[in-house]
């Protein structure tokens, strides 16, 4: 086994390498990257949701995020609010505002109407793509992704954007009594890719599954950017249940699994069966898995690889 100071270096001489050719491709956009993954792997799965016959390629999700960005272009907005569900919609309609160099700020769908009224008219959201929101003008996705594909969305329209701009905002959980806007630029979007990419191992063969929610970090920019930085594919619920996990995992081979320390908790205090740790999932990733339960999740289900925050 590589000791850890010298796989770190490894890890460290990578990414300054990665850097170093993203900077001289001039790279100022998410959208970048990800156009670079689609154009590498352009028939490979990206994002398979949970119950649906088959997975969305890279080459069918970007088309259908041109298709965003097309009508993002058209409406001449700086922001515009993302209120939907885990599904490959909801990334077709983050990555598409991103490739239109509009900032995607993402609403949480269990927070109650009145709140999120609060929060778009608050942050200078008029637009909303996705379930409606009272007073705030809302479109839906699935009526823009039946228009026909035109072509790849030009480069230019995120011409004025820098890699340090925000790309998407999401909204802490509000523990205090008021949900605080957080920014994710462009380069923290990247960044997490290939750094969470990096340490978790995944690869192009691998299957990520994601029940954690897409309009927070953990969802889409520890776990999702890291399947876009390798080739991965993202296997998406649009919501975490502790009775469904195992059956999604082996259903559709995962070998990865981003959580947040709730998540094992809630599934150590299922009924133990003698089959739990005969699944496929080796890697997991995220942030709160406590020592009190890290042994237990470790021999229980099978877990070859922890990284923790």
């Amino acid at each position: 086994m590589i000791p850890f100071v010298e796989q770190y270096s490894e890890y460290e001489s990578y990414e300054n390498r990665r850097w170093q050719d993203l900077d001289e491709k001039k790279v100022n956009s998410w959208a970048n990257v990800w156009e670079q993954s689609v154009d590498q792997w352009n028939q490979r799965p990206v994002v398979h949701e949970v119950g649906s016959m088959s997975p969305w390629t890279y080459q069918y999700l970007d088309q259908a995020a041109d298709k965003i960005a097309e009508w993002a272009i058209s409406l001449n907005q700086k922001y515009i609010g993302v209120y939907q569900d885990n599904s490959p919609v909801s990334l077709a309609t983050i990555l598409g505002l991103v490739k239109a160099g509009v900032v995607a700020v993402l609403f949480n769908t269990r927070e109650s109407p009145q709140k999120l009224s609060t929060l778009a008219n608050n942050s200078g959201v008029k637009i909303i793509i996705g379930n409606p929101i009272s007073s705030i003008e809302t479109y839906d996705p699935n009526l823009i992704l039946e228009r026909p594909w035109q072509a790849r969305t030009l480069a230019k329209y995120r011409s004025h954007i820098t890699i340090n701009d925000p790309g998407v905002i999401i909204f802490t959980s509000g523990t205090s009594g008021h949900s605080k806007p957080a920014l994710f630029s462009h380069r923290r979007l990247i960044g997490a890719g290939i750094s969470w990419s990096l340490r978790t191992n995944i690869s192009f063969k691998s299957k990520c599954y994601i029940t954690l929610p897409l309009y927070h970090g953990n969802g889409l920019a520890i776990a999702f950017a890291s399947c876009v930085e390798v080739g991965a594919c993202a296997v998406v619920r649009d919501r975490f249940s502790a009775s469904a996990f195992l059956t999604d995992v082996r259903t559709y081979s995962c070998d990865s699994s981003v959580y947040i320390g709730e998540l094992w908790r809630y599934l150590v205090n299922r009924p133990q069966k003698p089959d739990d740790s005969e699944n496929p999932l080796r890697i997991i990733f995220g942030n709160g898995l406590t020592s009190s339960l890290w042994k237990t999740v470790v021999e229980r289900f099978g877990i070859e690889h922890i990284v923790e925050h």
